[in-house]
């Protein structure tokens, strides 16, 4: 099937045992999902092999899409995340050069070794004290590996994309001084950002809380293969299974806590800003009962959200997406047609 030629842009995600794709075409805010696809992967790695890229270049090949940009979402493993201090903005200082030292120093690396995003975070009472920026580094070696390994199987790597921001900021409120929580519950970790209007407060990584806690629990307790426990935690009617539920209560649990202190310190550091709402995204957005221990702990309105909620959707692309896995291609591919959250200046 070959595709018209449209304004059109691929994102890539890997997460856990799947590497997606999807094809987004249109602009913002009218883009849709036109086609999909997931492929099964021989290792749980960062980012994809040479193998999976070629696999990918085949596919796109016989549908004529190898030429459009592609967006890969790097996986956090792979960036350097971190929150800078720097001048007040209306300094003259160099707050890039200052805050890309800071960061060179977080991980133990030079400099100029890297390339450097930085977002703004809101401003104390105190309009004296420094500015605090929320950073994301990506060395050179590791966009220029990857950026060789798109080459040789003949695509264009338009971009690397922080996936878990992307996510969080497409789903962000863009107006109003409300506190959002994004909850991307991944499979070995869950990252929960807070966003207000169309800024970034904070973000946090919680590295072993994700859906494998649970899905290694319904295997032990009721002897089902890993993609049996997976389908069982993700569907749509999971909260309707008891032995779902029961697996689940620990990092529903957990993840509720760990939202409800990110709501506490916001609002603590930016007097003002007030919890207003909380989404749950991400492969295991489903694991039961999660949303309602989070709105019992922040008495915020929460929702279970995929990042295709806005967007349209091609009856095979929906097939696809069904299958789970390519929420953080969404992000990178939807993203690069978005508005971006506000950066620093």
């Amino acid at each position: 099937m070959i595709l018209p030629r449209t304004h059109s842009t691929i994102g890539i995600g890997v997460a856990g045992g799947q590497f997606g794709a999807v094809l987004i075409q249109g602009t913002h805010p009218s883009a849709r999902i036109a086609d999909a696809w997931v492929l099964d992967r021989a290792e749980d790695k960062p980012e994809p092999s040479e193998e999976e890229v070629h696999r990918l270049a085949c596919v796109l090949a016989r549908r004529g899409l190898h030429d459009r940009p592609i967006h890969l979402a790097v996986p956090r493993a792979l960036l350097m995340p971190g929150v800078v201090e720097a001048p007040p903005r209306r300094s003259e200082a160099p707050r890039e050069q200052i805050a890309r030292a800071q960061l060179a120093r977080m991980f133990h690396v030079e400099p100029a070794t890297f390339e450097l995003a930085l977002w703004e975070l809101p401003e104390t009472p105190n309009r004296d004290a420094p500015s605090n920026l929320l950073a994301c580094g990506c060395s050179h070696e590791t966009g220029q590996r990857l950026a060789h390994r798109f080459e040789q199987a003949g695509l264009f790597l338009a971009s690397l994309v922080p996936g878990e921001l992307a996510a969080a900021s497409l789903l962000t409120e863009p107006t109003g001084p409300a506190i959002r929580a994004v909850v991307n519950v991944g499979h070995l970790s869950t990252h929960i950002t807070l966003t207000s209007g169309r800024g970034f407060l904070y973000e946090r990584m919680l590295d072993g809380v994700g859906g494998a806690e649970p899905m290694h629990a319904l295997m032990d307790h009721i002897g089902v293969t890993p993609a049996v426990a997976r389908r069982l935690l993700t569907r749509v009617d999971a909260d309707r299974q008891p032995a779902v539920a029961r697996a689940s209560h620990s990092i529903a649990e957990t993840l509720a806590s760990e939202v409800a202190a990110a709501f506490d310190f916001a609002e603590h550091r930016w007097h003002g800003l007030t919890p207003g709402s909380a989404v749950v995204t991400g492969p295991f957005a489903r694991i039961p009962g999660l949303a309602e221990f989070i709105a019992a702990r922040t008495a915020v309105q929460t929702e279970v959200c995929d990042l295709t909620t806005h967007l349209t959707c091609s009856p095979r692309a929906r097939r696809a997406l069904l299958r789970g896995g390519l929420e953080s291609a969404v992000a990178a591919g939807a993203g690069a047609l978005a508005d971006p959250m506000e950066a620093a200046a």
